[in-house]
């Protein structure tokens, strides 16, 4: 029984205008903040099969995998940073939502993983790409006293 709830259209999801999507091919989330609520709104956009549910259905799906082979994929900053990283359409989001989303890829403390992201707020107001190494540029970074 649960085999089959998981494999089969149980779960509602926004992407692409909206549908039904099994356990399996979600990526489920119970959002709980401003900055979540902009990654979501961001992944669902790039058509990433995102699924928002309360705490306690979340509660019965993590059960309901420990029952099943069905594999539980959830929503993290990680998840988040490697799907901005395939697509671009981030960059053009406003300077408040990129930070929004900046807070929410920072809540894992990662940060080596931030490579390649222009979500790095500059002193002039705009956003640059977080890079290692040495380079020739300074960059000036936004601060409150800004």
């Amino acid at each position: 029984f649960l085999e089959k709830i998981s494999q089969n259209g149980v779960l509602w999801s926004k992407v692409s205008g909206g549908q039904f999507l099994s356990v399996a091919e979600s990526v489920v989330c119970c959002p709980t903040s401003n900055s979540q609520d902009a990654a979501v709104e961001e992944m669902i956009g790039i058509g990433r099969p995102i699924v928002c549910v309360p705490e306690r259905i979340l509660r019965c799906l993590r059960e309901m995998v420990d029952l099943t082979t069905v594999k539980l994929s959830e929503l993290s900053p990680q998840y988040v940073r490697n799907a901005l990283k395939r697509n671009v359409r981030y960059k053009k989001l406003s300077q408040q939502r990129k930070l929004l989303l900046l807070r929410y890829v920072l809540s894992d403390s990662e940060y080596k993983d931030l490579q390649g992201l222009e979500l790095l707020p500059v002193a002039s107001g705009s956003m640059t790409t977080f890079e290692t190494g040495h380079r020739r540029l300074a960059i000036y970074v936004a601060t409150l006293d800004c």
